[in-house]
């Protein structure tokens, strides 16, 4: 029963993903919508207004001039994981590019570095596969490798409307486009029809699906019960065993400790009686025993303590007769050591002056951390000195300070900040103040020089763009306003295209 179920349930599934394929390549959600200028949607930012202004002329004028006729350039920054075919196609469609599927759209994803041309169906009389291959790997691709991605863009928008242009003017038939028009609306319909048929297909499967799936899941739910009760009585079962073994082991091996520390205590006690008989046998031929015997004791930790004391002595008589100096810091810091090691009953024994050892101690202290501070201010010294002399040598040259001197200034001034502030003390000021000075003066040099270069680039782009807005509006006559233009026929892409990574 369970095998006939999971071979029923297999074949629902298999038929679910067929009719799943459909509709997944109609589910695209993450499409942006075009924006307001319809024929220019430029998400990753790659077109200036003035460029812009001239793509957006030559898309209207071909609209107007050519009934309905789009080309339609879209930038985004990631394709999000999809094929660039698939994400042109949807776009296409949503869009509604071109009348009568009279319709192109570029596609461009800067991160993904890849470009599509998707090509309507009734525009493939004009642009088929090949050429739109052609095309791009002629006016786009050159300057696409080179990160140019408008120029590429402009120069393959006006070679494709120059393309579309010379072929419809050379045709004046427009049967083939109603008839594809009539072709696409089939299409569209039919379409439809199927996907209406396959969600009720597919809400039917879902239902026995769900059905099938319940009464396997309680199913499951009762075995794998069953199987952790069964688990769980075996396990419990060997606990109950190993309990038994180890309190069996545990019980022999307490009883053989018992037994051996019963005999060990029998032993000490025999012992202890001994020595008891004999400690009486001992105070009734020696009743003084006990005194002697503990002065004896006294006498032996007095001599240690005597002998301990008078060899610490010997160290401290040595020192003492020293003169101070930082040299015997360490060897007076030993002795003090030495004595303060002592227990109190031995430093009773000690007969040098430790008052005496003390003093020398704190003189020569006081001589080595002068010394120590006389060593650091000559060693600041040096480094100041040195810094100086390095200091000189580059400010040396330089009268007065210019941008291209900055560099070294820069590496003057890193030579004065390295010093400690110990060392700075004893720098020179009058070399700190020329360097300070020549560094300003070359700091506004170079600011001067940036403010004019960035003046001259303002300047060329104002031109620039002068000029473009000169020939967009020279232009505008031929299309007149951009407002009636801004949207699609609502085409759907029946036909080709062709893509190029880069």
């Amino acid at each position: 029963m369970k095998k006939l179920i999971k071979n029923f349930l297999a074949t629902f599934l298999f038929i679910l993903a067929l009719l799943q394929v459909p509709m997944v390549a109609y589910c695209k959600t993450d499409i942006p919508s075009a924006t307001s200028d319809f024929y220019v949607n430029d998400f990753a930012g790659v077109f200036s207004e003035s460029e812009k202004a001239q793509l957006m002329a030559n898309a209207v004028a071909l609209a107007n001039d050519h009934d309905g006729i789009q080309v339609v350039i879209t930038t985004i920054e990631s394709l999000n994981g999809d094929s660039v075919e698939s994400y042109a196609h949807e776009m296409y469609e949503q869009y509604g590019i071109g009348k009568d599927d009279m319709g192109l759209l570029i596609l461009l994803s800067t991160g993904d570095r890849e470009l599509r041309l998707e090509v309507g169906k009734a525009m493939e009389a004009y642009i088929n596969d090949s050429k739109a291959g052609r095309f791009m790997d002629n006016y786009a691709i050159p300057s696409f490798k080179e990160d140019k991605f408008n120029e590429g863009l402009i120069n393959l928008q006006t070679a494709l409307i120059d393309e579309i242009v010379s072929n419809v003017n050379k045709e004046s038939d427009s049967t083939p486009i109603v008839t594809t028009k009539a072709k696409s609306n089939f299409n569209f319909f039919a379409i439809l029809g199927i996907l209406l048929l396959a969600c009720l297909v597919f809400a039917f499967i879902c239902f026995i699906v769900a059905i099938i799936r319940k009464i396997i899941f309680k199913s499951k739910e009762k075995q794998q019960m069953i199987e952790s009760l069964t688990n769980k009585l075996h396990e419990s079962e060997e606990k109950v065993y190993d309990i038994q073994n180890n309190a069996t082991k545990r019980i022999g091996y307490l009883k053989e400790e018992v037994s051996r520390i019963s005999g060990q205590y029998n032993s000490l006690e025999n012992k202890y009686q001994t020595l008891q008989d004999r400690y009486s046998r001992v105070n009734v031929l020696y009743p003084t025993a006990d005194e002697d015997v503990t002065s004896m004791i006294e006498e032996e930790i007095k001599q240690h303590d005597m002998a301990l004391a008078n060899e610490v002595d010997l160290v401290i008589k040595e020192v003492i007769a020293l003169e101070a100096s930082k040299d015997i810091v360490s060897k007076v810091h030993g002795a003090i050591s030495h004595y303060s090691n002592l227990s109190k009953k031995q430093k009773t024994y000690i007969k040098s002056d430790i008052n005496r050892l003390n003093k020398l101690y704190e003189k020569s202290l006081h001589l080595k951390e002068e010394y120590d501070k006389k060593m650091e201010e000559e060693r600041n010294k040096k480094l100041a000195t040195a810094a100086v002399s390095s200091i000189t040598a580059i400010i040396s040259c330089i009268s007065v300070g210019k941008a291209k001197d900055l560099r070294k200034l820069k590496e003057a001034k890193s030579i004065y900040d390295n010093l400690s502030s110990s060392s700075k003390k004893y720098f020179n000021t009058s070399v700190l103040d020329k360097l300070d000075k020549l560094y300003k003066e070359a700091k506004r040099d170079k600011e001067r020089e940036e403010e004019e270069e960035r003046r001259r680039k303002r300047k060329e782009e104002e031109e620039e763009r002068r000029r473009r807005q000169n020939n967009s509006f020279s232009s505008s006559s031929h299309y007149g306003s951009y407002s009636s233009h801004h949207s699609g026929f609502g085409g759907h892409s029946g036909g080709g295209g062709a893509s190029r990574r880069f």
